[in-house]
């Protein structure tokens, strides 16, 4: 409540404070950019994508079919679920999202990334471009994982 003495000295004292609360509420949403990029990154990832190789920028390592003796696919499914085979066999099935994760949260105007979250774990950056999928985790230490669109 505004002291009456206060809104006498400063008639527009109530204006400025529903200002003030207008601007927290637009720049505390949460809301998705007004766009089909959402929309088209999930079509993007739909379908088969067989493992190439994944490298681990931490320890310089690579590990391919080759070098593990197994062969490695993953089947993005229209009802966000993402199935793990390992040799044609499946090993796992975990729901998954894209989401937008804002770059810094403390500057309203700051970017957002789309992100891959499988089963509700460490957000990913990815890129399908020419039949290619990447999936990147180095930002904390993680895999960056590389496939390569099943025909």
């Amino acid at each position: 409540m505004i002291p009456k003495e206060y809104t006498r000295k400063n008639p527009f004292a109530h204006v400025v404070i529903l200002i003030g609360i207008l601007y927290l509420t637009i720049a505390c949403t949460d809301e998705k950019p007004e766009d089909d990029s959402l929309g088209e990154a999930y079509k993007s990832l739909q379908g088969e994508w067989q493992w190439i190789k994944t490298e681990s920028p931490r320890t310089r390592s690579e590990f391919t079919p080759e070098s593990e003796g197994y062969q490695e696919s993953i089947v993005f499914k229209t009802n966000d679920t993402v199935e793990y085979y390992r040799d044609e066999e499946l090993s796992h099935k975990y729901p998954y999202k894209l989401k937008y994760r804002i770059d810094n949260s403390m500057d309203a105007n700051s970017d957002s990334t789309l992100v891959l979250v499988i089963n509700n774990g460490t957000e990913s950056y990815f890129s399908t471009e020419n039949d290619s999928l990447i999936i990147n985790q180095s930002y904390v230490d993680g895999p960056v994982t590389y496939y390569e669109r099943k025909k």
